[in-house]
């Protein structure tokens, strides 16, 4: 599952101008740490929040990156 954020989170990279936001839905899990760095290395702020809706014991959560940095390698 994280395979597809992160081509998400590439497809942002190539397309948000500077300064631009992306939302994802994510889950927790194997891998998420990692994802949650890359999109801090990438943006200026990283906000996750979970669902009020969501079940206390799901893994869903929302990563929101603000203030798109310019184009990193």
């Amino acid at each position: 599952m994280m395979h597809l954020a992160e081509l998400a989170l590439d497809f942002a990279d190539n397309h948000l101008k500077t300064g631009g936001a992306f939302l994802i839905k994510l889950f927790q899990g194997e891998g998420f740490a990692d994802y949650v760095r890359e999109m801090r290395r990438r943006y200026d702020k990283v906000s996750i929040r979970k669902p009020e809706a969501s079940r206390k014991r799901s893994a869903e959560v929302y990563a929101l990156g603000q203030g798109k940095r310019a184009h990193m390698k």
